[in-house]
């Protein structure tokens, strides 16, 4: 059996906490979201900026495939920075 899923689903399971609360949300917010994402986005190289993903693995007769993209994915010294996962 083959089994696909993206890999923010699987983050954001692992990693689920917090309360969404929609009081806050609007669409001039939503687009300041946009716009600030932008901003920061142009100052980090291409190749650091929607950086595909994919990884397999078997485990007995099933195969997990597991794909998606992540923005601003940096490598220091300490180790690894991933900004976004979409």
């Amino acid at each position: 059996m083959i089994i696909k899923k993206g890999i923010k689903d699987i983050v954001s399971y692992v990693y689920q906490s917090g309360d969404l609360n929609m009081e806050y949300f609007s669409m001039a917010r939503a687009q300041q979201g946009t716009q600030a994402h932008q901003a920061v986005q142009k100052d980090y190289k291409k190749e650091e900026c929607e950086v595909h993903v994919e990884y397999a693995k078997t485990i007995g007769e099933d195969e997990f495939l597991m794909a998606g993209r992540m923005d601003l994915l940096l490598k220091s010294h300490e180790g690894w920075t991933v900004g976004e996962i979409k």
